[in-house]
């Protein structure tokens, strides 16, 4: 320090305005705030996904079930008792099921940032103009239109 140098004190700053203790803390206190809610936000995120995971585990499960009621009612079908019936409302609920699966996969790939590749269903980047694993040209993301505020009821 220079002799004579003129060194701002805290309490020089606070009397002109330029520094603050008090907005000092209110500024820490919004970054905090703001950091618990992108953590919060991610974990019911992760929550979701996990749920997710969970349905579409279950959904396979049934899947394979009627896949083995199936073939066990084809087979016992083939003495002609009737069983075409049965055959039918067994295609029909692996049907739903397959359904079901693809909605819950797409619902997984949009909370993961990601989506399929309609040739090879391998999970790519939203932003991917090729597909890593065949090189398949990749259909172009739908941006998420921004959700418009509902108006102010006019007096």
């Amino acid at each position: 320090m220079i002799e004579g140098e003129f060194v701002p004190t805290d309490e020089f700053l606070c009397r002109k305005g330029s520094f603050s203790m008090a907005s000092f803390f209110s500024d820490l206190g919004k970054t905090f705030q703001s950091a618990a809610k992108t953590i919060q936000k991610k974990t019911a995120e992760g929550m979701e996904a996990t749920r997710r995971n969970s349905e579409l585990r279950s959904l396979r499960d049934e899947q394979k079930k009627l896949f083995a009621a199936l073939g066990e009612a084809y087979y016992t079908s083939r003495d002609g008792e009737g069983g075409k019936e049965q055959l039918d409302l067994l295609v029909r609920r692996i049907d739903e099921l397959a359904e079901r699966i693809k909605a819950v996969t797409a619902e997984i790939d949009a909370l993961n940032d990601k989506k399929r590749c309609p040739g090879c269903g391998a999970v790519v980047d939203l932003d991917a103009k090729f597909c890593p694993s065949c090189g398949a040209k990749m259909p172009a993301s739908k941006q998420p239109e921004p959700e418009e505020a509902p108006e102010a009821p006019r007096a």
